[in-house]
């Protein structure tokens, strides 16, 4: 059985925002209210978590033995404190301050994303078709989703979600048969998709909004927020922005995807809090980026492609991105495909 989680949460509903008493065991989630020596459920229907406090932290807010839901004053107490704005502090055994859990925004597009994982290949083909004619629905998906994402703010280091080795580099891009040769086979010096393509490797497998003791927006703890993440993160020569490498091997999907989960990806990126978290982390290959006006590049890479039914429209919507300039924060979206060891872009 899980551990149970309890503290205090302010919830965003549909008459406004209140702070509650919040205790989830396993996928259960309650939120308490207290009032004239009464305590009451909300409905957790809709309701989302704007953010939290955990036990611990509450206590410090009155001097008190007891802690339950018994003692219905204590928390009517705490819950008032938290309403008036009085934040609890946190310090460490050092003697620093810590900070409440941070909130994971889910944005428009990864709820696209996830959607997109439930349909026919047939459907993504009539998406394609979809928003090479209309971009600028696909602009307000962006501009929704980084809206909701500049919320977020996290210093934590990003981390690789596998420590496995990597295989053996390919001696030809040919031969390349799954997203990790293809990171071994660019990690490499001596092949020429660093010179053909102008975008160099700085890591693989991290996810941007990786969080340790978060909760999403919809009430349930972040635990898997570092699960699943960019391919590969590369870095611009031309421009030195941070460029998310989504990788599709021969038949693994097609163009449209490929597009959709790397913006799912690059929105997440594109904040300049999140910039900022670049900057710190990878200091070697990022710290000349500047928070404020830097962006996030696109890169598809379409390694040993084959017939694929979006890559036109795909194509046309990629240069109509690029042209229009709309999605703010977001920079030069490129597909890069091989023909045989030639590597080709196109924007």
């Amino acid at each position: 059985m899980a551990e149970k989680k309890t503290g205090a949460a302010k919830v965003i509903t549909s008459t406004g925002t209140v702070w509650c008493h919040f205790s989830q065991q396993d996928a259960v989630i309650k939120l308490r209210r207290f009032s004239e020596g009464t305590i009451f459920e909300l409905n957790t229907d809709g309701v989302e978590i704007e953010e939290f406090v955990p036990l611990a932290l509450c206590k410090k807010l009155v001097p008190a033995e007891r802690y339950n839901l018994d003692n219905v004053e204590v928390w009517t107490t705490i819950l008032q404190k938290l309403e008036a704005g009085v934040a609890p502090v946190n310090k460490d055994s050092a003697g620093a301050t810590q900070s409440s859990p941070v909130i994971v925004p889910i944005t428009y597009l990864r709820q696209f994303y996830e959607t997109l994982n439930l349909l026919e290949t047939a459907t993504w083909v009539n998406f394609a078709q979809f928003y090479s004619t209309a971009p600028t629905s696909l602009e307000r998906l962006w501009r929704l989703s980084r809206e909701a994402f500049l919320a977020y703010h996290n210093e934590d280091g990003w981390g690789r979600q596998t420590t496995k080795d990597l295989p053996a580099a390919s001696n030809s891009v040919k031969d390349i048969s799954s997203t990790n040769q293809f990171t071994e086979f660019i990690r490499q010096d001596d092949n020429s998709f660093s010179t053909d393509t102008g975008y160099t490797f700085v890591e693989r497998e991290i996810n941007p909004r990786r969080t340790t003791s978060g909760f999403y927006s919809n009430k349930q703890p972040a635990t898997s927020s570092g699960a699943g993440g960019i391919d590969v993160l590369l870095k611009s020569h031309e421009t030195g922005f941070p460029t998310v490498g989504e990788v599709k091997v021969g038949k693994d999907k097609n163009a449209f995807f490929a597009l959709i989960q790397a913006m799912t990806y690059a929105v997440e990126l594109s904040t300049p809090s999140q910039r900022a978290r670049l900057k710190k982390h990878f200091a070697g290959q990022f710290g000349d980026l500047d928070v404020l006006t830097g962006k996030v590049e696109i890169a598809l890479l379409m390694v040993n492609p084959v017939k694929d039914e979006t890559r036109g429209p795909v194509l046309n919507l990629i240069k109509t991105l690029n042209a229009r300039k709309k999605c703010e924060g977001l920079g030069k979206i490129v597909m890069i495909e091989n023909d045989g060891g030639k590597w080709n872009c196109y924007s």
